[in-house]
């Protein structure tokens, strides 16, 4: 049947729509225009242009969107095919290739969403990163294997205090009869002058018996150790040197074997140099000398003074060699009851050196550990739950691709391979953050951290990274995965609402991992509070001395030259003269040994003229040798009587000042002053007491104030057994300290050109070295606990924002039926709050649970502490709801006609 000429020329325009388009719609459009025409004609030819004229325009107007209709759906068919040849590859040979389709299916999702890609990735590269950074330092002090031959089988032996070292006599008796011992050696410490150089210069050596190198199991680096023979007396005076000896003094000379070094003006054979970084039995030890006891003339027993390294025997153990040791501990006790105190047995404690190196730093690694392992969690909680809003958006594909056959295993593995690639590109990224973070550790580190050189990147710190981002990638993805393959896909596809079921339940899982994100933080910023309380407590405590404008340098006198104590007073009390008269000093003195530089030791003394035949009915305290403006130089009040004079001189009468702690212990309820005490020797004078001084903490902060007895040190020679060659000059300044130093130094100089003067510090920084390691660890923890704070609050805010995109229609729909900007601000407020409040609910009880393993390493406060707990508290409360109040504010801003507009 021939058409009539109006429909052949509507069916020619039709032709500008798509080819799909004409198939489905050309029939019904054409029918629908012929009726229009027969109306148009019945009503006149004007009403029939009009009609055509109006048939131009619409197609017109909608041709063009239906053809960019049609290349979004070709668009979206291929995509779709992608997916359907994707499910299609499960088994058999299939799977490496469903599973590069997985990679590049995921690849193309991170380039699609650059910014979300960079906040997973940025969030990932801060909690793995934190944890890599911390294990390489755990793992270069702790994991990393000592530089000893079977090192663990190396043993530290000595006693608790009060004896803590060994005697000559006990030594022997060991070596001989501790069967559970391959070896035995002894060491001790000792100063020495080097010279040869531009400058003298003082080193610190140690003694050691014969066997010390082959129980270390070290070789040289050059040349030999020692010989049994020369560990004999009168046998040729040989040392070994340090690998920064060698390199600082003797310019890494390959020929140094057999050259020899002035040591107090001795001349020493070297015979060896050591190896980097082999520092045994301290890290300032650049010298090793034969200790050399005579066997036939031992001290006595109760002269304390050697430490011992042991080396197991094939099979014994440490708690083996504790029982033998002990076991002749014991038997002295009954057979020498003057040597050892009454009430205090002799106790030994052998350690592995791994344990005595490094036991006191492992509480506070595990603590870093256990504070970067909740970031982590953390870090992994604000992953999945973006992951969750963003698997919500893909709801409609995730089922499609169900209903074109794929499994739900088949879906877990496409997003765990997407979790798996954000975790691995967060690793890399972590990984370098690392590298960064170690280089910052290592200049930040204090000298007293151990094994401090050995935090880097190695084999061992690369597979735990790698081992931590597919862990990662496992706990953030899991979630995800599993809600996404959930559900009917045929209720989702038809799904059109505002609302559903998922949805809420989208929000309930969301909110619970925010929930477990804000306990995480707690618990962490509980942990770095009760550590950063402990530091200020520390640092608050009274230490009994100022240490500001007080600049100090240690000397040494050799020994050959100052070879009587006239020699060695006259030296101090000429320099300090000089000393004082330099411009910018209030005060010049020098001490035996400065407080917090180490503990004094402890000797036995007679009290009031009553005198005892034997050592352990006698009372102790530490001697410390002093010139006159000591007091006043260090600023340690003067509580009753007198400091010294420069008349407390050889000759005139002996005079000793005590501390509080001894005053009280000894002379408990009377007056001190007037009371006479003298050193546990026969020879020594009575000295009386003519003062009484403030406790001063001697040993460090945390250490306890021993009874405390100062000698002027003209008077030291004798009646405090011997006037110290080595001595620290302390000078207090009316300005910057280190102003001083050349003029001190030139001083030194004047007098004496071959004393060398070393340690040059402000006492400030003596004192703050003291807590180093803590204030160094606690600032560590406290910079992940604010790190672990910033997470929480994002992922507040990311819950709480989507929840408010999600709810536009809801908050529109509140705000047209007249709800204030307020309410809709509380609505949005209040919800976050409630999250935030329960996780502070049960992050508190995590917490009291958790921060009790801190016992240890807390000082004047308890892991239950209220200011804490409040600090903490009030904290996230601040931060959640800050992180609360964006999106509240946006939803406040929400146009009621746009949001149901978008309806």
């Amino acid at each position: 049947m021939t058409r009539p000429a109006s429909e052949r020329a509507y069916r020619l325009l039709l032709r500008c729509y798509p080819k799909r388009f004409r198939e489905r719609f050309e029939d019904d459009m054409t029918e629908f225009q012929r009726d229009r025409m027969r109306d148009a004609r019945q009503l006149g030819w004007r009403d029939a242009l009009a009609l055509w004229c109006g048939v131009l325009a619409d197609v017109a107007r909608t041709a063009p969107a239906e053809h960019a209709a049609a290349i979004a759906a070709a668009r979206r068919e291929r995509r779709l095919a992608r997916v359907t040849r994707t499910t299609s590859h499960d088994t058999g040979d299939g799977m490496i290739s469903s599973m590069r389709h997985d990679v590049r299916y995921a690849l193309r999702g991170m380039g699609r969403r650059p910014a979300f890609t960079a906040v997973i990735l940025t969030t990932l590269a801060l909690g793995i990163g934190a944890n890599a950074a911390i294990f390489s330092v755990v793992n270069g002090i702790l994991l990393r294997s000592l530089p000893f031959r079977d090192a663990d089988r190396v043993v530290d032996a000595r006693h608790l205090d009060p004896y803590y070292s060994v005697s000559e006599p006990e030594f022997m008796d060991y070596k001989h009869e501790v069967r559970a011992f391959e070896q035995l050696a002894a060491n001790a410490p000792a100063d020495a002058n080097l010279s040869g150089g531009d400058e003298p210069e003082r080193i610190e050596a140690a003694r050691v018996s014969d066997g010390f190198f082959r129980i270390l199991g070290v070789p040289p680096a050059l040349g030999r150790t020692f010989t049994p023979e020369e560990d004999t007396p009168r046998s040729e005076r040989v040392i070994v040197i340090s690998d920064g000896l060698w390199r600082r003094h003797f310019g890494a000379d390959p020929h140094i074997v057999g050259k020899s070094a002035l040591i107090n003006d001795v001349p020493r054979t070297i015979v060896g140099v050591m190896p980097p970084r082999f520092d045994f039995p301290g890290a300032s030890i650049t010298v090793w000398t034969p200790l050399r006891l005579n066997t036939d003339s031992l001290w006595t027993r109760n002269n304390h003074y050697l430490t011992m390294v042991g080396k197991l025997a094939p099979g014994a153990t440490v708690e083996r060699a504790s029982a033998e040791m002990n076991t002749l501990d014991r038997r002295w006790v009954i057979a020498y009851p003057e040597t050892y105190f009454p009430g205090r047995p002799l106790v030994s404690v052998p350690m592995t050196v791994a344990d005595k190196l490094l036991g006191g730093t492992r509480p506070y690694l595990f603590a870093l550990l256990g504070a970067v392992g909740f970031v982590l969690l953390i870090a992994c909680v604000n992953v999945a739950n973006l992951l969750l809003a963003r698997g919500e958006s893909r709801r409609k594909e995730l089922a499609i691709r169900t209903a074109l056959g794929a499994s739900r295993k088949r879906i877990v593995r496409q997003a765990l391979t997407e979790s798996a690639i954000f975790a691995v590109a967060g690793g890399t990224l972590g990984l370098v953050l690392a590298w960064w973070g170690g280089r910052v550790i290592l200049a930040l580190a204090p000298e007293s951290v151990p094994r401090v050189g050995e935090i880097g990147i190695d084999a061992r710190v690369l597979a735990f990274t790698f081992a931590i981002s597919l862990v990662t990638g496992v706990l953030f993805g899991l979630v995800p995965a599993l809600r996404g393959s959930r559900g009917d896909s045929a209720d989702t596809l038809r799904e059109g609402g505002k609302t559903s079921a998922a949805g809420t339940s989208l929000r309930s899982a969301r909110g619970a991992l925010v929930v477990a994100e804000v306990a995480l933080a707690v618990v962490t910023l509980t942990g770095a509070g009760l550590m950063v309380r402990s530091l200020w407590k520390l640092q608050a405590t009274e230490i009994g001395f100022d240490p500001s404008h007080v600049m100090t340098m240690q000397l040494s006198l050799p020994p050959k030259a100052y070879e009587t104590d006239e020699r060695i007073v006259a030296f101090y009390q000429q320099l300090t003269e000089r000393v004082r008269a330099i411009p910018g000093v209030r005060a010049a003195a020098v001490a035996g040994q400065l407080p917090m530089a180490g503990g004094l030791s402890m000797w036995s003394i007679f009290l009031d003229g009553r005198v005892v035949k034997v050592i352990s009915e006698a009372p102790s305290a530490a001697p410390q040798q002093v010139t006159a403006d000591y007091f006043q130089a260090m600023r340690i009040p003067v509580v009753r009587g007198r400091a010294f004079t420069d008349a407390d001189r050889d000759g005139a009468p002996f005079v000793t000042v005590v501390n509080e702690t001894m005053a009280k212990q000894f002379w408990p309820g009377q007056d001190a002053i007037g009371h006479t005490l003298k050193m546990f020797n026969d020879k020594s004078p009575w000295a009386t007491i003519v003062g009484v001084v403030k406790d001063v903490r001697s040993g460090g902060i945390q250490e306890d104030v021993p009874p405390t007895m100062y000698f002027p040190h003209a008077q030291a020679g004798k009646s405090a057994y011997y006037a110290p060659r080595g001595m620290t000059i302390a000078v207090r300044t009316t300005g910057e300290p280190s102003s001083v130093v050349p003029a001190v130094r030139a001083a030194v100089r004047a007098l004496d050109a071959s004393v060398p003067v070393s340690l040059v510090r402000p006492m400030d920084e003596i004192v703050s070295a003291s807590i180093a390691s803590r204030r160094f660890s606690t600032a560590l923890l406290a910079t992940f606990a604010a790190l672990a704070l910033v997470l929480a609050g994002i992922g507040i805010y990311g819950v709480i924002a989507y929840g408010v995109s999600q709810r536009t229609y809801e908050i529109g729909l509140r705000m047209a039926l007249g709800a204030q900007r307020r309410s809709v601000m509380a609505l949005v407020m209040t919800q976050g709050m409630r999250m935030a409040m329960l996780g502070l609910a049960l992050g508190i009880a995590g917490a009291l649970a958790v921060t009790r393993a801190l016992g240890s390493l807390l000082v004047g406060v308890t892991a239950v502490d209220v200011p804490t707990l409040g600090a903490v508290s009030v904290a996230l409360a601040v931060v959640a709801a800050l992180a609360c109040l964006l999106p509240a504010r946006r939803a406040t801003n929400v146009s009621p006609t746009e949001a149901l507009r978008t309806d």
